[in-house]
């Protein structure tokens, strides 16, 4: 199970299993996610692939889940 929430900086972000996903590309109907701790010191290679708004991929990650943070959750339509 997932969701979208919305960053500080008014992106869209994929939250699943309490870790924070940024889009990093769309290829077709693919969906790339990339962890939001990729550009930190942990350099996390976490990724979630989305198609047709299921999960398809996900990949571990080099840190604890971040938790529950303030974001304001959002509904996206398709």
């Amino acid at each position: 199970d997932f969701g979208y929430v919305v960053s500080q900086k008014g992106r869209i972000l994929l939250l699943h299993k309490d870790f924070n996903y940024v889009r990093e590309k769309c290829i077709n109907s693919k969906t790339y996610w990339r962890c939001t701790e990729y550009t930190t010191q942990s350099k996390c290679h976490g990724r979630v692939h989305t198609l047709h708004g299921k999960i398809v991929h996900t990949s571990q990650h080099n840190h604890k889940p971040a938790g529950k943070r303030r974001r304001q959750t959002i509904k996206i339509l398709n």
